[in-house]
């Protein structure tokens, strides 16, 4: 069974890993703002 500084451990890196967006989302936001929202999303 894990201890908690193993949980808090998880949770954190969980959290960070959720909050940081990937490069496909960065890609989108990129061509949203130089073409537009509509061909960003196609």
């Amino acid at each position: 069974m894990p201890s908690s500084s193993q949980w808090v451990a998880f949770l954190v890196a969980s959290i960070l890993f959720i909050q940081v967006p990937g490069p496909s989302l960065l890609f989108t936001i990129g061509r949203a703002l130089t073409v537009g929202r509509r061909e960003a999303l196609l």
